[in-house]
């Protein structure tokens, strides 16, 4: 009796081993006792929808980059982020356009972002948490960061004291402190410049100012000065510009007089009329936003210039024709003899420029009526307070015929009162040319006009699409390869009277999700065709070609194709189909986070991770979508075991299930075999398919042979054999 209780209890471990070497985990046997190597905190957290905490940018840490960081969200296996660039410390409102979401995502909680930083910009960032099964968590709140920058605009006094050389610049955002460099060389660089002072950034002020004060070799030199910014991790920004300045000494010429600068009243050239002292002598310096100073004119070095006699009441004219539109000049005219140089007079002049940019904007009024609004953006010169006379902006308005509308719009500049052109809210074909097409808008003062500039054109509505087809889990062509999610392409063909107008193909999934792709096509190259790479798993797509304007016109009925979605490659088809509906709690990669917990916890596994008599028994259970059944039994076989699953529509989730069954019987010796009485198992839903067991057997308590996957693909059955 006693040797009969031994062979059983020898029995029924070598059963639990089998059983649990059926649900094997990363195809290596279980241990009896062991549970999957997965880690129990990570298979049980439950997604958080919380928002990201504790966002941060770096402010002025980089030249080249802002580094952002968040703490990680609960569950989330990546974050999407929004951006938003502006001028000024205030972070634009939710729904502003500035914000712009990034294309990439990132599955860790940093990014550092190097996309076209500029100096002296903000840079505001949210950050929201998502998981592989489509759910998104809130939208954190804002950081706001900016790269490391020297200042741009410096001014350095010239003849405005007899000891001191007042420096002043306008800060940069977030930088601790500026080190001022001197040089009498107008390059600030090697080793005749010098650091003559370490400023601390005034965080109560828009403006640095610093005083340098002259030894007595210096009087009346003129010195170059320049200003380096320093960060908070003590980094040091690229040198600015130099800027020249000096002190007057008692003897020097008086400051020159300003009569007149062409202030937006010249298109060509930039005159400065101005007098001077008496047999004085004089210099001319300029510079704009971006550039170095430089002397553009030089009497002693033996320059000349048309007027550069004064006429008869003393003044003189200069003609400086090196300019371009829409840049702001400053110039610096000195007056200097054998002592020394005058106190600068400092100007600043502009050409007559053109608008900077013009658009056509949609927009709905509040009593209903729709139509477009025009909107530009004004030139330099705009609102300056020392020209006498105001811009005029002409404003020529043509229909989609090209002909030019009746009657010129006039606006003054400051009374810029807003133009709308109203559109019929169900548009007639017969008139749409009659329609806004685009606009034209010039610049005028004192009889000169600029260029016109013109706005975006208002496109007459394109031939609609006849018909549009798109791929639902077909075979994937020769040579095509899945995306990263183990996805293949959709193939997007649409007919159309019209096949060389570039139009705009729209994908929306049933994720929410929502894209737009820009479908280039001419004359010479028609187009008729989208291969769509970048679809995800289980969603499914609906495609349409919008051939209606900003209103919702159209000139016909917009057609679109639905449920269409890509294939997916034999390696992700059996990762799913283990964690979806065969191992739910060992393979949870595709299990909803909110159920891991569940299945990690349910009976089933329970009874397989015993590894000791208690593993015998019977368990069922069902899916969270659609309560698919799962059924298993464990018993004594002989002198090895028996283990049986059923799965009736079973899986967690709504677009894949299985039907089957299979029996796997196991000898002392830890070889057997797998019985099926239902042909295999058969996965319903998106993907569509067939799993057959008959190329797999035991053999030292682990599978071997081949999975035999039939994907059932819309147009055609393909078997593939995958090695265990």
């Amino acid at each position: 009796m006693k040797r009969f209780v031994i062979a059983m209890f020898l029995i029924v471990v070598l059963f639990a081993s089998c059983n649990a070497s059926i649900l094997m985990h990363n195809g290596e046997f279980l241990k009896p006792g062991n549970t999957p190597n997965t880690s129990k905190s990570e298979d049980e957290i439950i997604f958080s929808t919380e928002a990201p905490k504790n966002i941060t940018a770096t402010k002025s840490y980089y030249e080249n980059k802002i580094l952002v960081r968040w703490e990680s969200v609960q569950g989330a296996d990546f974050y999407s982020v929004q951006r938003a660039e502006h001028l000024t410390p205030e972070v634009p409102s939710d729904g502003d356009m500035a914000w712009k979401t990034l294309p990439q995502t990132f599955e860790g909680t940093s990014f550092a972002d190097e996309l076209n930083l500029q100096s002296n910009h903000y840079y505001s960032y949210k950050i929201t948490a998502h998981t592989v099964d489509r759910r998104k968590g809130k939208t954190s709140v804002s950081a706001t960061g900016t790269i490391l920058a020297s200042p741009e605009q410096i001014t350095a006094a010239k003849g405005e004291d007899v000891k001191t050389i007042a420096i002043e610049w306008k800060q940069m955002p977030y930088v601790d402190s500026y080190n001022i460099y001197k040089s009498r060389n107008s390059s600030i660089s090697g080793l005749d410049s010098e650091l003559v002072a370490t400023v601390n950034a005034d965080p109560d002020s828009d403006m640095g100012l610093y005083a340098y004060n002259i030894d007595d070799k210096e009087k009346g030199v003129e010195l170059f000065f320049a200003i380096e910014a320093v960060g908070p991790l003590s980094h040091n920004a690229k040198i600015s510009l130099p800027r020249s300045g000096y002190t007057f000494v008692p003897g020097a010429p008086n400051i020159p007089k300003i009569q007149s600068i062409t202030r937006g009243d010249n298109s060509r050239a930039i005159t400065i009329v101005f007098s001077s002292t008496p047999d004085a002598k004089f210099i001319i310096k300029k510079y704009y936003p971006g550039s170095s100073e430089e002397v553009i004119f030089n009497a002693e070095a033996g320059d000349s210039f048309a007027d550069n006699q004064p006429d008869s009441d003393g003044n003189f004219t200069f003609v400086d024709n090196d300019v371009r539109e829409n840049v702001l000049y400053t110039y610096s005219i000195i007056a200097y003899n054998e002592i020394g140089k005058s106190k600068a007079a400092v100007t600043s002049g502009y050409l007559l420029s053109p608008v900077k940019s013009v658009s056509l904007s949609p927009k709905e009024k509040d009593d209903g009526r729709v139509g477009y609004a025009l909107l530009f953006e004004e030139p330099v010169g705009s609102g300056d307070e020392q020209r006498e006379q105001k811009f005029k902006y002409v404003v020529k308005a043509y229909n989609k015929g090209g002909n030019l509308m009746p009657g010129n719009i006039e606006l003054e500049e400051g009374n810029l009162s807003e133009v709308f052109f109203e559109v019929a809210k169900t548009i007639d074909p017969a008139l749409e040319d009659e329609e806004i097409g685009f606009v034209n808008v010039s610049v005028k003062l004192l009889g000169y006009s600029t260029q016109e500039v013109k706005s975006n054109v208002i496109k007459k509505l394109e031939t609609p699409i006849d018909s549009i087809t798109a791929s639902s889990y077909a075979k994937p062509l020769d040579g095509e390869t899945a995306n990263k999610q183990g996805v293949y392409p959709v193939h997007v063909k649409w007919e159309s009277k019209d096949l060389t107008s570039s139009r705009v193909l729209t994908r929306i999934g049933s994720d929410g999700s929502e894209k737009t792709i820009k479908i280039n096509a001419s004359a010479d190259n028609p187009v008729n065709s989208y291969v769509d790479t970048t679809g995800s798993l289980f969603v499914k797509y609906k495609y349409f070609i919008d051939t209606s304007d900003a209103f919702g016109r159209s000139l016909g009925p917009v057609v679109y194709a639905e449920n269409a979605y890509g294939a997916v490659d034999v390696k992700t088809y059996l990762e799913m189909m283990e964690s979806i509906c065969m191992k739910p709690w060992d393979k949870p990669k595709y299990v909803p986070q909110e159920y891991r917990s569940y299945w990690k916890g349910s009976r089933i596994s329970t009874l397989i991770a015993y590894g000791d008599t208690r593993s015998l028994g019977v368990a069922e259970d069902y899916d969270h979508f659609g309560k698919g059944k799962i059924y298993y039994n464990s018993s004594v076989e002989g002198i090895g075991g028996r283990v049986e699953f059923v799965f009736t529509n079973f899986g967690e989730n709504p677009e894949f299930k299985m039907t089957g069954d299979y029996i796997m019987h196991v000898n002392a010796a830890g070889t057997g075999s797998i019985e099926t009485r239902t042909g295999g198992l058969k996965i319903n839903g998106m993907y569509s398919g067939k799993v057959l067991l008959d190329g797999v057997e035991v053999k030292k308590k682990v599978f071997r042979g081949d999975y035999v996957f039939e994907m059932h693909y819309s147009d055609e059955t393909v078997r593939y054999g995958v090695p265990l």
